[in-house]
This record gives C-alpha cells, sequence and structure tokens, in this order.
C-alpha cells in the first residue's frame, strides 16, 4: 500500500524525491512506494524554488538520479506535482511563476550538465540527462 505524505520541508521533499538509486527499477514503482500528496500551494512553491534555483540543492546528484527524480516530478501519473498549475485554488501569480521558472531549471541545470546530443536519439556519449533535456 502507498503511503501519503502531505508535509515536508523544503529541503526533506528534494530529498524525496531525488535521494533514491538510479538503477532501475525506479523507487516509485515499488508496491509500497510513498508518494506526495501535499497541498497544491505548497507543490507549487517548492517546483518554483527547485526550478529557479536548482543549485546547490541538487549538485551532488548523478545525471541518472535528475532523470529519475525530474520524471517522477513532472510525467502525469507519477508524483503529479504539476497538477497544481491547474489548480484554481492556486493563485495565477503562483502557478505563472512555476511556468516562468522552467527558463532557470534549463539555464542553471541542463545547460552545464546535458551532452550535445539529441534527447530523442540513442547515440553513444549520451547523459542520462539527455532523457528531459
Amino acid at each position: 500500500m502507498h503511503r501519503s505524505i502531505t508535509h515536508l520541508s523544503f529541503a526533506d521533499w528534494v530529498y524525496f524525491i531525488f535521494d533514491h538509486p538510479a538503477e532501475g527499477p525506479q523507487w516509485y514503482w515499488a508496491d509500497d512506494a510513498p508518494f506526495w500528496n501535499g497541498p497544491s500551494a505548497l507543490t507549487a512553491e517548492y517546483v518554483s524554488r527547485i526550478f529557479e534555483e536548482p543549485l546547490p540543492s541538487l549538485e551532488g546528484y548523478s545525471d541518472a538520479e535528475l532523470d529519475m527524480g525530474l520524471n517522477y516530478l513532472i510525467s502525469p501519473g507519477l508524483g503529479e506535482h504539476m497538477r497544481c498549475l491547474d489548480d484554481p485554488s492556486v493563485p495565477l501569480a503562483a502557478r505563472l511563476r512555476c511556468v516562468q521558472a522552467c527558463e532557470s531549471l534549463f539555464r542553471k541545470l541542463f545547460l552545464p550538465r546535458c551532452s550535445p546530443h539529441l534527447s530523442h536519439c540513442d547515440e553513444p556519449g549520451r547523459s542520462p540527462l539527455n532523457a528531459v533535456c
């Protein structure tokens, strides 16, 4: 049975999402995997914060760990974090901040780390993080 998590500090939330072994299977597919079920406003705040300033919070994680964590964060049916963007109880300014923070995530995290390979091709030398780049 899955365990619902409704509140964590920002640091603990980052740890919950990204601090897992990157070798499969993905942690979030386990029968007893906990899942984030926090309030939409808090979720929007945390997603905005990690996208706006991914460093130093994500500095120590490998490309594969970042790939798995970001997949959990943005994929429908997994963490459901991005549903906060559809929630009318979250002020529009907070939802727009979250969307606008994507630029910073790409510039500050992906640009320095992603390899110059096409993300949809399985090319030699491709970084695991290219799956989300």
